[in-house]
This record gives C-alpha cells, sequence and structure tokens, in this order.
C-alpha cells in the first residue's frame, strides 16, 4: 500500500486545510532547525542578496541580483511585477528539499538542477511550473507540474485562487524527484528513465542537448545532479516568495506542520524493545500510521511521563487510524500485539 498516495486521497476526502506552519514568515521553525534547514531568505534585500545572484550564462563573477526584485512592507515577501532578471542561489545543491510559500497573478517557475551554461536557466534547470491553473486544464504548464514534460496529478490538492499563500516543496535525491502543493504529492518522476526520454521526445524540450544533462548532448553521462536554484523573475506577472529554505539530506514523505521532514522521527528505543520505524500522515483528529504486520495489533500514542493518549487498531493493509484530541506536543508511539514486543516506535509531533 502506498502511504503517500492513500493519505492524499485521505486529505482531499475529508476536505482537510493546510497545517498552518508554527512559525513567522521567513523564520525556521525549531524543527526545521534542528533537521538541518537553511534559511534562504530572511525578510530583507540584503539577506536576499547574500544568498541570490542574478542568473548569467557562464557567470563567475556573481552579478548581483537585479533591483527589481523587492520586499513587500505588508508582507515581508520577496516580490517581482514580471519584468525583473531571472535569479539563482550562489551556491549549487545535490540532493535537496526545498520548501517556500508563494502567491501570483500569473504564469512563473522554480528552477532547480540548473547550471550555467545554458543561455537560460530553462535550457539546462527543470522548472516547478507555478500558475494560478491546475494541471486538468494547462497540463504541465499546470501548478507543480514539471515545466514542459510532465503534469501534476490533477486534484488531489487544492489549487488557491489568485492572491493566497501557496505551500510548495521539491525533494530530490539522486534522479527521483518529487513535487508537492500544500501538503499533497502531486508529482513524481525519475530523470533519465524511459517516461522521462519519452516526454523528453514528445515535449518542448526535444531539440534542447542541455536539458537535465551533465553533458551536452551526451545522455549516457548522466543527468544533472547538482546544481543551482533559482526563481523566474520575467514571466507572466506579479508573485511573491517568502519562507525559503533547504536542506540538503532530504527524505521523501509528507511534512508536518511544524516543518519536520517526517512526522515520524528517528525510531526511540525503551527498555526490552529494539525500535521500529513507522511511517505517519497526518488527518483530522488524528493521525494514520502506516506499519506493515499482523492485523490486529493496537496502536498506542503515549506521553512523555507514560501516559496513554490516544490508541487505534491496525487493519490488514497495515494502516492504523488514531483518533484523539491531541496537545500539541511530542508522543510516543508503540505498537501491542503479534510481532510488535511493545517497543516505542517513534517520535510523533503534534503540532
Amino acid at each position: 500500500m502506498d502511504l503517500l498516495r492513500w493519505a492524499g486521497i485521505a486529505l482531499l476526502v475529508l476536505g482537510t486545510a493546510v497545517p498552518a506552519r508554527a512559525a513567522a514568515a521567513n523564520e525556521l521553525t525549531p524543527c526545521e532547525v534542528a533537521d538541518g534547514f537553511e534559511l534562504l531568505f530572511d525578510g530583507t534585500a540584503a539577506g536576499f542578496r547574500e544568498k541570490f545572484v542574478q542568473y548569467v550564462e557562464g557567470d563567475t563573477a556573481l552579478i548581483p541580483a537585479d533591483k527589481r526584485w523587492t520586499v513587500g512592507p505588508d508582507d515581508s515577501a520577496l516580490r517581482t511585477n514580471g519584468s525583473a532578471f531571472d535569479v539563482r542561489t550562489r551556491k549549487s545543491y545535490g540532493d535537496f528539499d526545498l520548501r517556500f510559500e508563494y502567491r501570483n497573478s500569473a504564469s512563473a517557475g522554480v528552477y532547480y538542477r540548473m547550471l550555467t551554461t545554458g543561455r537560460l536557466p530553462w535550457m539546462t534547470g527543470m522548472e516547478y511550473k507555478i500558475n494560478e491553473i491546475g494541471a486538468d486544464t494547462m497540463g504541465s504548464d499546470g501548478v507543480g507540474s514539471l515545466w514542459g514534460m510532465f503534469k501534476a496529478t490533477s486534484n488531489p490538492y487544492r489549487t488557491y485562487e489568485t492572491g493566497a499563500w501557496n505551500q510548495a516543496r521539491i525533494v530530490a535525491i539522486g534522479p527521483q524527484v518529487e513535487h508537492w502543493l500544500n501538503g499533497v504529492r502531486v508529482l513524481s518522476f525519475r530523470m533519465h528513465d524511459s517516461a522521462w526520454w519519452d516526454a523528453h521526445a514528445r515535449g518542448r524540450f526535444n531539440r534542447e542537448p542541455l536539458y537535465g544533462m551533465r553533458t551536452p548532448g551526451h545522455p549516457e553521462d548522466g543527468p544533472i545532479l547538482q546544481g543551482y536554484l533559482g526563481f523566474q523573475g520575467d514571466w507572466g506577472g506579479k508573485w511573491h516568495l517568502r519562507t525559503l529554505r533547504v536542506v540538503q539530506t532530504p527524505r521523501f514523505g509528507p511534512a508536518d506542520a511544524e516543518g519536520c521532514q517526517t512526522a515520524a522521527a528517528q525510531p526511540t528505543r525503551a527498555p526490552g524493545g529494539t525500535g521500529m520505524p513507522v511511517e505517519v500522515g497526518r488527518i483530522p483528529g488524528g493521525f494514520v500510521l502506516f506499519w506493515p504486520g499482523p492485523s490486529g495489533s493496537v496502536c498506542e500514542l503515549m506521553t512523555g511521563d507514560g501516559r496513554l493518549a490516544a490508541s487505534g487498531l491496525r487493519d490488514k493493509a497495515g494502516a492504523i487510524t488514531v483518533y484523539g484530541s491531541l496537545r500539541p506536543g511530542l508522543y510516543f508511539a508503540r505498537v501491542r500485539g503479534p510481532g510488535s514486543g511493545g517497543a516505542y516506535a517513534a517520535k510523533v509531533l503534534v503540532p
């Protein structure tokens, strides 16, 4: 059972709103600090230009970012009106988990795994498409898509109207990449597999020898796995960005409202137990935990002082739904029953 797909469906059916981060805009949560996230924008023009430079082909001089990227006085968000030059990070990234919030009035894009060997960023790098229109209408021009290659899943998420803040996320580990929008994974693909080359042949990049290739014109050398991050500034219209952060030790899977890479932290040990991993997804009023094993086991969420806070039964597919009005804080999960040993399995952070 694919927990991520299953949990995404549950979120849609039950109408869950995306939980707010427990930190102010342009600040890291305590969980993100602990996970090693780097803040790419601190809400100031000086901070932005410390992390970003103007995109220029073959640039080694690090030209300062265009001054038409400004900071809004009312929301401390990075802004462009569609007439600014594209920007890129000063340093490059291999594996990463990039997260940001945005609102827009037209088309824009976020570049990643790009080099400076192309005249424009998209000639080498991939683009997470920003749009106020969904992929069901726009195809790979729709929000959350890989522009020119793969369309995002059409409707397991809410495409927020123009002017509302959206939460976006890109996770890249080796050649495997995921796009997330408002808490739901909307696209997953693998660079240079058969589906990639089929899309490449049919799409707008079939005449671009640089796109996604470590060595121009030589796909046998493999895909670009280390590159810059960037933002489009010269297309479409106004858009605002804030709370840009990235970590270089990514993990696939959902992120909780506190910003942890997964709701389940590293397994802990308890006396007489070995510690076992549990995948966790949030639903209204509780959690869904996926733990392969015999059905009928009981999962318990315990407080730090050993009190039972909530519990639930594991079904035949290994999914455990735990309901309860839980106060924000850290809980410890354990499963009692066949094959479990009663060990504390994971830390669960409740926002």
